[in-house]
């Protein structure tokens, strides 16, 4: 946070749009100022134990994967990938550093749009989006709102970490939702199949 607030605003606060991780560092340095506690902790409690997400975690510093799961492979700018599944993941603060499934991922983003985190006053802020126009979509708080091949939009965020790279969503319904990883770099080719499998998906379950 010290090296980021060397730096001026790029712009007043709802004039543009631009992404930064530093915005999650802050959130999680805000919650702990708030509550006393970590934002790992109130994870924890208020999301993850809630919704039975049996396979999700914050592990903290803890640089291994428990049971049965994936190898994640970087490329690190090269041409060649080497296993990086163990991580610490600890850099990411409240970014990423979160293991999970695409099992509880879907659970997640159900409760989320259907009101079971969120006050309906907090939701529609949430997903009252202004244009990333860089990026082809429109962009709320934490949440992207996505054009879907079939019309209408879909709610949700890609997520990267060394190894692993993960895009998911959810209609503003909470009725359909699709997640789909991949265990290496998520470079923009490999982004934009993600996105094209998610959108098609919540298309074809379209009732």
């Amino acid at each position: 946070m010290g090296l980021a607030m060397r730096h001026p605003p790029q712009f007043s606060p709802g004039a543009r749009w631009s992404y930064s991780n530093t915005n999650y560092i802050l959130a999680a340095l805000i919650i702990h100022e708030v509550t006393g506690r970590s934002w790992a902790h109130e994870v924890n409690d208020r999301i993850i134990r809630p919704l039975g997400l049996e396979h999700t975690s914050t592990p903290g510093t803890f640089p291994f994967i428990l049971g049965p799961h994936a190898q994640g492979y970087a490329a690190f700018g090269t041409d060649t990938s080497i296993d990086a599944t163990v991580l610490n993941p600890s850099m990411a603060v409240g970014s990423g550093s979160i293991i999970s499934t695409t099992h509880d991922l879907n659970r997640f983003y159900t409760a989320l749009l259907d009101g079971r985190l969120l006050a309906p006053a907090q939701l529609d802020e949430m997903t009252t989006t202004t244009p990333a126009p860089e990026l082809g979509v429109r962009y709320g708080l934490g949440l992207g709102e996505i054009p879907l091949p079939c019309g209408g939009s879909y709610f949700g965020h890609p997520g990267e970490l060394l190894g692993y790279h993960t895009w998911g969503g959810v209609t503003r319904d909470g009725t359909r939702t699709a997640v789909v990883y991949t265990t290496s770099d998520g470079g923009q080719d490999t982004q934009q199949a993600m996105s094209t499998l998610v959108g098609r998906e919540l298309c074809r379950t379209r009732s």
